[in-house]
């Protein structure tokens, strides 16, 4: 059985450290939930950090996660491809009825990963990339440690409708570190660009598991 699963994130504090002489203007992945397909220019070192917030309740049981330096490092290799490496220092609390609340706070699985260019935007082919990640649960804490690397894949694609206006939508698929089966990941979001330096999104996101 496949189950929807809509959690509301907020991402805030993003910070850029950049290494070098960019010509680019920094387009970061944060601060929304789908992922961008513009990629580190070659020989750029970039720092994307914030924080998470999730919540859910489901059938008497309420879970909220937060995740307090949700960092991403990213290197340009080339025009084409990047480097990445993410780590992230999460808790947990969990609450049921008539219950006391529990906490649970650790390193998540640092993964290593890619992004890399497959087209650019001309009419209505958007521009698109492809972003792979591994996470490695063996340095992350007993609580969230998985049994396996988990592997994931993403397809970032965007259409800039205008010079104010881009449509972003995401597709892929995530293995949790325990089970075969994977999970499926999309979104739809729209951002618009308010006067140069700030600007304004909104995004919808859903994941389907198999069960």
């Amino acid at each position: 059985m496949l189950k929807n699963v809509l959690p509301l994130c907020f991402s805030i504090a993003i910070v850029h450290i950049l290494w070098g002489q960019p010509t680019d203007p920094i387009v970061p992945d944060r601060p929304g939930l789908g992922e961008s397909a513009y990629l580190v220019p070659k020989g750029i070192f970039q720092i994307e950090s914030g924080v998470n917030i999730e919540w859910d309740r489901e059938n008497g049981i309420h879970r909220r996660s937060y995740t307090y330096n949700a960092t991403t490092l990213r290197f340009g290799i080339s025009g084409s491809f990047e480097l990445r490496a993410a780590a992230n220092l999460q808790q947990d609390y969990l609450s049921k009825l008539l219950s006391e609340q529990t906490s649970e706070l650790g390193l998540t699985p640092w993964s290593l990963g890619f992004k890399t260019r497959i087209a650019e935007n001309k009419g209505w082919i958007p521009r698109t990339a492809l972003l792979g990640n591994l996470a490695i649960p063996y340095s992350a804490s007993p609580t969230f440690r998985t049994s396996y690397i988990a592997p994931s894949f993403l397809i970032p694609m965007e259409w800039d409708l205008s010079d104010q206006v881009l449509l972003t939508i995401n597709t892929g698929a995530f293995w949790d570190g325990e089970n075969a089966a994977p999970a499926y990941f999309g979104s739809f979001g729209l951002d618009y660009v308010l006067r140069p330096g700030l600007g304004v999104f909104i995004i919808s996101q859903i994941a389907l598991f198999e069960r």
